[in-house]
């Protein structure tokens, strides 16, 4: 059991009763030997209710456990925490509403889900020579869902370098989590003819989007 600063802890195992800072849980998740994992996963476990609460506490810099839990625990923290482990779903009004479904807003943490400028830079550099000519620079920008112009850091018509394609996309996109919008569909039946006309089709979402 966690609780506040100092709380009073017990061993289920031998009932001895341990005595353990508000910290020592920061401590743990942080770790990445197996047997802190298991202990964060047998924490988690008992207190489902209390995840989010646990997955938010700070330290004494300010920071939050979800941010600087290792990744097996930040995964976790996740499924236990977040809208299929990995959505964190905004607590205002929905973005629209329907007689068939509800959109909401949320934030995407999942780390597959967040691009790799520098991988994107390579596929898109055809010469190797360390900077992205003004056509491959469109098939970059095309491929990221942004505009070219926006990504021309420099003199419209010269190459972009790495560093200068890697820094823009940050700032542009950003490089950590990432806002997306959820549409729930509330009947089943409607949910399954659409995903059935869509395969029926052909058509592929594009997953500059859609995820």
């Amino acid at each position: 059991m966690v609780r506040g600063m100092n709380s009073e802890t017990h061993d289920c195992a031998s009932g001895t009763e341990m005595w353990h800072t508000f910290y020592s849980w920061m401590t743990l998740v942080a770790e990445t030997d197996n047997k802190c994992v298991d202990i964060v996963t047998a924490i988690l476990d008992a207190r489902k209710d209390d995840a989010q609460k646990l997955a938010e506490l700070c330290d004494a810099s300010g920071r939050r456990v979800v941010d600087i839990a290792t990744s097996q625990c930040k995964k976790l923290l996740m499924s236990y925490t977040q809208f299929c482990g990995r959505y964190a779903v905004f607590p205002n009004s929905p973005e629209h509403r329907s007689a068939t479904s509800v959109v909401l807003r949320a934030e995407d943490y999942c780390q597959e889900s967040q691009p790799d400028f520098s991988k994107s830079f390579d596929q898109f550099d055809s010469d190797k020579d360390g900077f992205l000519e003004p056509k491959e620079l469109g098939k970059a920008a095309q491929s990221l869902g942004i505009c070219v112009k926006l990504l021309q850091v420099c003199d419209s018509g010269k190459a972009v370098s790495r560093h200068e394609f890697v820094g823009a996309c940050k700032k542009l996109i950003g490089d950590g989590s990432r806002q997306v919008v959820i549409k729930l569909i509330q009947d089943k039946t409607l949910w399954q003819r659409k995903k059935e006309i869509r395969q029926s089709l052909g058509i592929k979402l594009d997953t500059r989007f859609i995820v």
